[in-house]
């Protein structure tokens, strides 16, 4: 059985992001296309980082949108991304809470909240226990098999500014409860969503 290929040689580079490909571009190839080489995990964290702005936000964003959004903030993404392991243990959407306090808070400390949600072990004692009820409680969503349903993210996304903020001020809790709107203020993402508004 033979197969028949059409073969393209010499085109233009600024080319390749309008060759059908036969599917849809992810914002991980935009970013790729433009010489900003990222994953979906990457683009995944950035836009999480929307759902500071209700859980509606999180989808109605393009994929040249996120595109745009990953070369602007790949540092703090990359931070939420690589801190103890880019695996699945650790939600987007906290990691995008983490992305988002990267430009305010101190890094170590955020360093120190990763690690806890990442092992389930305190680092300084009592005060660390904010981290470990939301590592319960995406635990629990995780073999509930919904953890990766939009509403779960976005709650995961309310308790863990919820969880960070107790976090970064050392106050010990019994309970989260949901923080609504941004607890950690992004000023380009703040006046872009304002402009998205209008």
């Amino acid at each position: 059985m033979s197969l028949e290929f059409v073969i393209i040689r010499g085109y233009d580079e600024d080319a390749a992001s309008v060759l059908d490909q036969g599917v849809k571009r992810s914002a991980a190839d935009l970013c790729h296309i433009a010489g900003h080489p990222a994953t979906d995990r990457l683009t995944g964290i950035i836009r999480s980082m929307l759902f500071a702005y209700g859980s509606g936000s999180y989808s109605s964003a393009s994929a040249e949108k996120i595109r745009d959004l990953t070369i602007e903030h790949e540092k703090a993404g990359r931070f939420a991304m690589q801190r103890f392991g880019c695996n699945h243990t650790t939600p987007i959407a906290i990691r995008g809470v983490v992305a988002r306090a990267w430009y305010t808070q101190n890094h170590q400390r955020l360093e120190d909240f990763m690690k806890v949600l990442q092992t389930g072990l305190p680092v300084r004692g009592v005060e660390d226990n904010a981290a470990l009820l939301l590592k319960a409680r995406y635990d629990k969503d995780k073999i509930n098999r919904d953890a990766r349903s939009r509403l779960k993210m976005f709650d995961h996304f309310q308790l863990g500014q919820t969880s960070l903020l107790a976090f970064l001020k050392e106050e010990s809790r019994l309970k989260l409860n949901p923080t609504k709107g941004s607890s950690f203020p992004v000023k380009s993402l703040d006046a872009m969503y304002k402009k998205f508004l209008k």
